[in-house]
């Protein structure tokens, strides 16, 4: 079950680098052949992939061991934290995302922040 809905404000959680703790909002659910368009497969793990108002930061293995880092509008709801509520009360839940940053990876790409 997804955490974000459209429309949400959301924190880039649960990945390293330059993204991470970055507010994000929700624009709406990522179609296939905007993905494909986009070179982005992700296993079925990571839920919905949302596209988002601001580029986020991908990693794409290469066969041959590297790396390709390229920025796109799209992220995995795993990787978001959506901002509503009474934040006050979900202040520790937040720090705790915030602090314990984790990459994700999967069979074709990770999403960092």
């Amino acid at each position: 079950m997804p955490n974000c809905k459209v429309g949400d404000m959301a924190f880039v959680v649960k990945v390293k680098g330059e993204d991470y703790g970055r507010i994000v909002t929700i624009i709406k659910e990522a179609d296939v052949d905007e993905l494909k368009k986009n070179f982005l497969r992700l296993p079925d793990i990571h839920g919905k992939i949302w596209k988002i108002n601001n580029p986020v930061t991908w990693h794409q293995f290469m066969s041959d061991g590297s790396k390709l880092l390229f920025k796109v509008p799209f992220c995995p709801d795993f990787n978001l934290y959506p901002i509503r509520g009474n934040l006050l009360e979900d202040q520790t839940e937040i720090k705790k995302e915030l602090e314990n940053p984790v990459t994700t990876q999967g069979e074709y790409l990770e999403c960092t922040i």
